[in-house]
């Protein structure tokens, strides 16, 4: 098997290696843009409900109580929110370079398998040439003693 079959292989792995990581990539960006709508609703029904807590209203105490404590649920939701954000995008810029340098290897690869499927053309070339002067070198020495004799 020649050198550049052997490499296409590895080139092979390669490729399936680079779409894995081009798959993860995609799943975490996917991922990550989801919590971020999310937290963006979390924060959109905070400011509902921080504005409609603000309207002046008669309330008891224990409702004013009870409205602070909900804003409060709600701004540690919106929190924590978004450090599942922050940890979502550090995955997708993980995942990421994780696809760059799996993209790179491949190029490389690819770049390799070229450089070798030439260098194997050019031997082989050199090959028929040199078959081919001593066919006719050989041909040329049969005739001369035939026409000598």
């Amino acid at each position: 098997m020649s050198r550049s079959k052997r490499l296409n292989m590895v080139l092979d792995i390669a490729e399936r290696a680079e779409n894995k990581a081009a798959e993860a990539f995609e799943m975490a960006r996917k991922l990550w843009l989801e919590d971020q709508e999310k937290m963006v609703d979390l924060q959109r029904y905070y400011q509902d409900y921080e504005t409609a807590f603000a309207q002046p209203k008669r309330l008891r105490a224990q409702d004013i109580v009870q409205q602070r404590s909900f804003l409060q649920q709600l701004a540690e939701a919106v929190r924590q929110q978004a450090q599942v954000v922050e940890r979502r995008r550090s995955i997708a810029d993980n995942k990421q370079m994780d696809w760059r340098t799996a993209h790179l290897k491949r190029r490389a690869l690819q770049e390799l398998v070229a450089r070798v499927q030439a260098d194997e053309q050019r031997i082989l070339s050199r090959k028929e040439e040199k078959m081919l002067d001593e066919w006719f070198n050989q041909t040329a020495i049969r005739r001369a003693e035939s026409e000598r004799h």
